[in-house]
């Protein structure tokens, strides 16, 4: 996760985040769409709901290791609504 992160993410909206600057809807939208590439966007779902089904750890890791990038987007839970 630590390589995909690194890899990955936008240096622009990297970089707003490390500065705390807003994050617009097409930055949100442009990181869900690499992390559905990925098949990440719902890691956390059940299988039989679309997600990875990733267990309790997981899931934890998937939470936890960006913290060490400070990349706040990687925190924002998604929702079948988040995207309207």
């Amino acid at each position: 996760m630590r390589a995909f992160v690194r890899d990955n993410l936008p240096r622009d909206i990297s970089r707003k985040v490390l500065e705390h600057r807003r994050l617009h809807r097409d930055d949100i939208v442009r990181w869900q769409d690499i992390l559905a590439v990925k098949g990440w966007l719902a890691g956390h779902w059940p299988e039989e709901f679309g997600g990875c089904g990733w267990t309790p750890v997981h899931a934890h890791i998937f939470d936890e290791e960006p913290r060490r990038w400070a990349h706040r987007l990687w925190f924002r839970r998604v929702s079948p609504w988040s995207r309207r």
